[in-house]
């Protein structure tokens, strides 16, 4: 398919961009890298009456320090914030999340300004411009103002640029000495869209937990703000830290997406991609100490825990306990981890209604019927018992029974 016919504009400032989008309202928009505009332009998802092009405006990009910020024009292509040294030393953060957007050929026409002011709700950089507390600098022909992150995404797709503004840049503080960041995200293959993911970022002084900024992506209508998980943190020392239950509280409240992306329990699977950001920073403090991980879930009538799919509990804590047993065997941190068995849900249902559902479930649950109360409670006592302690990087499965293998 083709654009609806559009009038095209190619202003050389930031000025005569803002004026050109005033002078137009609601019939004007500003393109950037075009990653996201172009698509929905061609499959004529949107229509726009005037579409002007920032890619001639010079001023709207580069990278430059000062006050104590990192200040990234919006017009600054993601592969050459990825390269910068700057960047990569004073916001580490967005350095680690900009690896994760799409395939490098989408980074190399991609901008800063143009992915956060998009505001998908499973983008990377409007979760780091907002754990970062960044500030967005607008503009329109009447001036200028800066946007604190907290106040500028108002839902999907949906920010406080108003008609006739245009992002200029943002500025991203710099963390102090002692400071360590963290990107996880699930998706279905590499680079897909987000299902769920979380940036991360904590400061330790003296063992102790003294700034902590968490955000999740894909996990509500905007970016979220993990406000409890990062209570949860400031303040504690480093080594009674639980992440796994801080964040499980966490991402019980978060309300995900549902859409085709989201087939896979959230309340499930965000907790173990915090976790993975969280705990590395961990390992210099934890020599010779036992994780233990355990999720458990389904409709098995027990109190307080959501319904879970087989699916994303199986991989996530699979996935995650062999990683972190094979990272962190060099620190003699042994790592175990129980995953539920087959259990009913939602997701789950429709496997038992005909009779090649049936048989599949016959073939893929390693010991026979559905998993019970008991057989959860079981697992979790093993786990906690002295015999976990001496397993490393082993996943308790639990399928009508339980087994450690």
């Amino acid at each position: 398919m083709k654009p609806a016919p559009f009038v095209y504009h190619r202003p050389t400032t930031a000025a005569e961009a803002a004026g050109l989008l005033a002078e137009h309202g609601d019939e004007a928009k500003p393109i950037a890298g075009g990653q996201s505009l172009v698509p929905i332009l061609a499959m004529r998802l949107g229509m726009v009456g005037h579409l002007v092009d920032l890619n001639h405006v010079e001023e709207l990009a580069g990278i430059e320090r000062s006050n104590g910020h990192v200040r990234i024009g919006a017009m600054t292509r993601q592969r050459s914030a990825e390269r910068n040294d700057t960047v990569a030393t004073d916001v580490p953060l967005l350095a680690e999340a900009l690896p994760w957007i799409g395939h490098f050929q989408i980074r190399n026409r991609g901008t800063i300004g143009g992915s956060i002011a998009h505001a998908d709700p499973a983008s990377e950089l409007p979760a780091v411009a907002l754990a970062l507390d960044a500030e967005l600098d607008v503009l329109s022909a009447s001036g200028a103002r800066t946007v604190a992150a907290t106040d500028f995404f108002e839902g999907t797709f949906t920010t406080a640029i108003a008609d006739g503004e245009l992002l200029t840049a943002v500025r991203f503080p710099v963390w102090g000495p002692g400071s360590g960041f963290a990107v996880r995200e699930f998706a279905r293959r590499s680079g897909d869209f987000a299902v769920a993911g979380a940036v991360a970022g904590i400061q330790v002084d003296g063992g102790m937990v003294t700034k902590a900024a968490v955000a999740l992506l894909g996990m509500g209508s905007t970016p979220v703000r993990a406000s409890a998980a990062e209570a949860g943190l400031t303040g504690v020392a480093v080594v009674e830290v639980d992440p796994t239950d801080i964040f499980s509280r966490e991402a019980a409240e978060a309300e995900p997406l549902d859409d085709i992306r989201r087939t896979l329990d959230l309340n499930l699977v965000a907790p173990f991609l915090l976790a993975q950001a969280v705990q590395p920073h961990m390992v210099d403090v934890g020599r010779g100490a036992v994780v233990n991980i355990a999720s458990i879930g389904g409709i098995v009538g027990v109190p307080g825990i959501p319904q879970a799919s087989y699916a994303a509990a199986k991989a996530g804590l699979s996935g995650l306990t062999v990683e972190l047993a094979v990272q962190w065997a060099a620190h003699s941190i042994r790592v175990n981890a129980v995953a539920p068995g087959f259990f009913r849900s939602e997701i789950t249902d429709s496997l038992y209604d005909d009779e090649k559902g049936r048989a599949w479930l016959a073939r893929n649950t390693p010991l026979p019927g559905d998993g019970s109360v008991d057989d959860v409670v079981g697992a979790v006592l093993w786990l906690v018992s002295d015999a976990g302690r001496y397993v490393t990087g082993q996943t308790v499965v639990v399928d009508g029974g339980w087994t450690a293998r």
